[in-house]
């Protein structure tokens, strides 16, 4: 006959093991989605470099490309990291300023795409520097 105490102590360590377990798969869940993030985030960059180079070589076809790429990865849901309003504001005039300098390579304007550039490197980093300053991801990765 087992102690009475028995059945409770392994049900109790039956419990244990599978909120640890719980936290474990969590916590590989939040990782992969960091590392989810980053690699877009990355394709994000080198569409932002490769626009760079379009430019000082007046490469319009490259620049109208990489800009329809960027307005692409701000239609895809991973973008989407926070239904903030600042946050929407923020990915909706990324969205236009790509969209428009994906007509002004069109027109071949170079001046117009160049300002389109700083006009989307100015989103970039206030949008950046607002999902850090309000913590926008650490509640995404939860």
């Amino acid at each position: 006959m087992k102690p009475p105490f028995a059945g409770r102590a392994l049900a109790s360590l039956a419990l244990v093991l599978a909120v640890a377990s719980v936290a474990v798969v969590a916590a590989g869940g939040q990782e992969t989605k960091r590392k989810d993030l980053s690699s877009f985030m990355r394709q994000k960059l080198k569409h932002a470099q490769s626009l760079l180079e379009g430019l000082a070589n007046e490469d319009f076809d490259s620049i109208r490309d990489n800009a329809r790429a960027l307005r692409h990865l701000a239609e895809d849901a991973q973008w989407r990291v926070s239904p903030n309003l600042t946050y929407v504001k923020y990915s909706a005039e990324f969205a236009g300023i790509a969209d428009e300098m994906e007509r002004r390579a069109r027109e071949k304007d170079l001046n117009g795409t160049t300002l389109s550039y700083v006009r989307l490197t100015i989103n970039c980093v206030d949008c950046h520097r607002f999902t850090r300053d309000n913590r926008i991801l650490d509640s995404r990765m939860k």
